[in-house]
């Protein structure tokens, strides 16, 4: 990835959510999840269920109209 890519990832992460933001940067970081979960003050179970709705809105973010 080059700088202008990682630049227009960064640019669409911060237009999520912060609770989606934040559990994509614990992950990224290297966290458990039982650590996301504990910072985020939710399940451990949820965590995944946090993860793939933050991935789905950064993917739709991403997408260009045609």
């Amino acid at each position: 990835m080059d700088a202008d890519e990682s630049e227009s990832v960064s640019e669409l992460v911060d237009q999520l959510p912060v609770s989606y933001r934040t559990a994509l940067q614990l992950q990224a970081s290297g966290m458990s999840h039982d650590a996301i979960a504990e910072c985020l003050r939710i399940h451990p179970e949820g965590v995944d269920t946090i993860l793939r709705l933050a991935e789905a809105k950064l993917r739709r973010l991403g997408q260009t109209p045609d």
